[in-house]
């Protein structure tokens, strides 16, 4: 199955999250074909220009070597570092944002996003 965006209850759950402290989004990409992978680099250039001002950080960016636990294919991971929930929020819902999004969408033929949290001392720091 093709998943490109989140569910209607993925959204509330994410708009609901209280916005304490930093989390990183692993994404994980398939691109389309004739093209996919290049709109997605520009796609990934025009949102660092958006969000590093504002503390976002690419942690990670490489191609997909093979899926070692399940049978889903990938072309690329990134790991993508927010200071906080509200800083995504405030990305999707910006006219800025909303102006790039249409690369993402023409780049990517399936994807998932998990969102995770720092655990342990390491996050009270």
């Amino acid at each position: 199955m093709s998943l490109l965006n989140p569910t209607k209850e993925q959204l509330e759950q994410i708009l609901s999250m209280p916005d304490d402290g930093p989390l990183a989004f692993i994404n994980m990409l398939k691109f389309s074909p004739n093209g996919g992978a290049e709109s997605f680099r520009q796609y990934a250039e025009k949102f660092m220009e958006l969000m590093a001002p504002k503390g976002v950080k690419s942690l990670f960016q490489g191609d997909a070597v093979m899926t070692l636990v399940g049978e889903e294919q990938w072309d690329e991971v990134a790991i993508v570092h927010y200071p906080c929930i509200s800083t995504w929020r405030d990305m999707v819902q910006s006219e800025e944002y909303q102006q790039i999004a249409h690369l993402r969408a023409d780049a990517v033929l399936d994807a998932r996003l998990v969102i995770v949290r720092q655990s342990g001392e390491e996050s009270a720091q």
